[in-house]
């Protein structure tokens, strides 16, 4: 991509204006050397992911990090590779039929990941591996929420009408670092999902699952306060499987802070981040949830 190419993208998936420039130069550095590797990705993207997805897109970005020029972090020449597949999805988007509006709503889940990087780090790149799903077509945003085509997880679930047996498909919900998490975001999310694979529903409910710390039982109702956004968010979805973890493997997500040896090391700057530094010197433990909501497309409500 020229410079005009690259400044239009970032503008149109989000990334800010003051990391702008410095990824137009990084590309201007290593764009041309990584640009082929993306395309080399795409075109195995089919074996990619019949391999699991995730080994081998870690194998293809240690390609991509021996191509960091000096000055730069492995974080941007990663970055560079991401951005290098969006006009590759834009033809498969095209192909499918799929609005190009919504390729770039998708991504912009990159300049979530950008501002994470910074600000977990201090650097303009990033450290995810799971893009992949986002090039695969497996991933899609609308609105607050992103969805992933998943297998259902438990062994069985029936309730109102819905039978899941382990490996059926559902719909897989990821909660982007963006902002509030408001009960209309969420509504409106789920309507605009629901509309673009109703196609292949069974039914007119779409069972939506999600994996996440949001749900761990112990968190809700001390550290996510009742009449809170995101109390309303986790109570709305029925807990099938719970983990626990140790130490707070989320800690990263709540205070862009590595797990530190003293919770004075944390900022406490949000009400979230006080909830939370209270429940963890109060010795509170630590884990995730799997949980499912069905909603009902058609009457365009949870069940």
């Amino acid at each position: 991509m020229n410079v005009t190419e690259m400044r239009e993208l970032l503008c149109r998936i989000g990334i800010e204006p003051s990391d702008r420039e410095f990824i137009v130069i990084a590309n201007k550095v290593m764009g041309e050397a990584v640009a082929p590797i993306a395309k080399e990705y795409y075109d195995s993207l089919d074996q990619i992911m019949r391999d699991g997805g995730y080994k081998p897109t870690r194998d293809f970005l240690k390609r991509v990090d021996a191509l960091t020029a000096e000055g730069y972090h492995k974080y941007t020449t990663e970055l560079l590779f991401w951005l290098y597949t969006i006009p590759l999805m834009k033809v498969a988007y095209a192909e499918k039929g799929i609005p190009e509006e919504l390729l770039y709503e998708s991504m912009t889940d990159i300049s979530y990941k950008v501002r994470e990087c910074r600000e977990l780090y201090g650097i303009t790149g990033t450290f995810c591996d799971w893009f992949f799903l986002f090039v695969a077509l497996k991933l899609f945003t609308f609105g607050r929420l992103q969805y992933e085509i998943a297998e259902f997880m438990p062994e069985y679930y029936s309730r109102a009408g819905v039978e899941l047996k382990k490996g059926d498909i559902v719909y897989s919900c990821h909660i982007p670092s963006c902002g509030p998490l408001t009960p209309e975001m969420c509504l409106d999310s789920y309507k605009r999902a629901y509309e673009f694979f109703k196609p292949q529903l069974k039914s007119n409910i779409m069972p939506i699952v999600c994996h996440s710390y949001l749900f761990w039982p112990p968190y809700i109702g001390r550290v996510f306060k009742e009449g809170s956004n995101l109390y309303k968010f986790a109570t709305s979805f029925e807990k099938l499987l719970e983990f626990k973890t140790e130490p707070f493997n989320d800690c990263w997500r709540v205070f862009n802070h590595k797990w530190p040896a003293d919770t004075k090391e944390l900022p406490s700057d949000t009400s979230l981040r006080r909830n939370f530094i209270k429940y963890i010197d109060e010795g509170g433990e630590f884990g995730n949830a799997y949980v499912i909501l069905l909603f009902d497309g058609e009457r365009g409500e949870i069940i």
